[in-house]
């Protein structure tokens, strides 16, 4: 009698474990519209941890903190610098915050900062009549700087897109829990999302300050 319950329970765990595990699969769905129904501009990442016996597990963890400015390079050129702190970032979770504090270097840089290539008020102009694209950057963590490219979308006077990435990329790490990452591991995927509304934004180009 006990060894039957002992093999309905074992098959019941891994039951749970397909279950979640298929459930976790199915909800892990790349969305590059996912923050447009926010009325703060926002950035946030989304990441997928498995965890033993249970499946996967996705975090999708925002930050309302993002600030912005153009600088301007002579009287027709610019490029914009956006910045993010760190501690903005809140999962709900204390252990999990220290634990991104810590990957992404806050140390020795509290701001994650975004610099996009020069642009040339006509190039800006373009890249708004376009709806959609790439803009060229750098992401600077800590205190190295990782070449990026961005993609961004307009619709309904809202400015949003993503990154698809690797932690590695970054040279980060990706986050584990127990020992040698038994609990939970993850994977080495990151996908970074943004949105500002232009309704609040200055239009590229115009009130840079100098550089």
């Amino acid at each position: 009698m006990q060894t039957r319950k002992f093999i309905l329970f074992t098959l019941s765990v891994i039951l749970f474990a397909l279950i979640a595990g298929y459930a976790g699969e199915r909800m892990l769905k790349y969305n590059p519209e996912i923050l447009i129904e926010e009325n703060e501009d926002c950035f946030a990442y989304r990441i997928v941890s498995k965890l033993f016996f249970i499946g996967k597990k996705e975090s999708f963890v925002k930050n309302y903190q993002m600030s912005y400015e153009c600088i301007r390079q002579g009287s027709e050129h610019f490029y914009v610098k956006v910045m993010i702190p760190i501690e903005g970032f809140k999962s709900g979770t204390d252990a999990m915050d220290k634990n991104a504090q810590r990957l992404l270097r806050m140390d020795q840089n509290p701001d994650l900062v975004f610099m996009s290539e020069t642009l040339s008020i006509e190039q800006a102009k373009g890249l708004l009549e376009n709806k959609q694209g790439a803009v060229r950057g750098s992401l600077q963590v800590g205190l190295q700087t990782y070449p990026i490219e961005i993609n961004y979308k307009i619709k309904d006077n809202r400015l949003y897109g993503d990154i698809l990435t690797t932690f590695s990329y970054f040279d980060i790490e990706p986050p584990t829990f127990g020992p040698a990452g038994m609990l939970a591991r993850t994977k080495d995927y990151l996908e970074l999302y943004y949105l500002v509304n232009l309704e609040k934004m200055e239009i590229f180009g115009i009130n840079c300050k100098n550089e």
